[in-house]
């Protein structure tokens, strides 16, 4: 059984918002997990950036392993 305290403790929007480095979160669009999820919660977020792979679910670097490279490579470099 999970309390609220440890639930509240897994507070990354906070922790991203204000993560000293910008934040790319990569996002397939058949995950399991709603893209619109993270949208709304970053939403506001000037340090947050979500970057959608349409057609993709979880595991992006199989998937869509070219496009998931150049996404890393093009993020490193910045």
């Amino acid at each position: 059984v999970w309390s609220n305290s440890q639930i509240k403790s897994w507070d990354y929007v906070t922790k991203l918002n204000n993560h000293p480095y910008p934040v790319h979160i990569l996002h397939g669009t058949k995950d399991f997990i709603s893209v619109n999820l993270h949208k709304d919660l970053f939403r506001s977020s000037r340090n947050v950036k979500i970057i959608e792979f349409t057609g993709s679910g979880h595991n992006l670097w199989v998937e869509s392993k070219d496009r998931f490279k150049a996404q890393m490579l093009a993020t490193i470099k910045r």
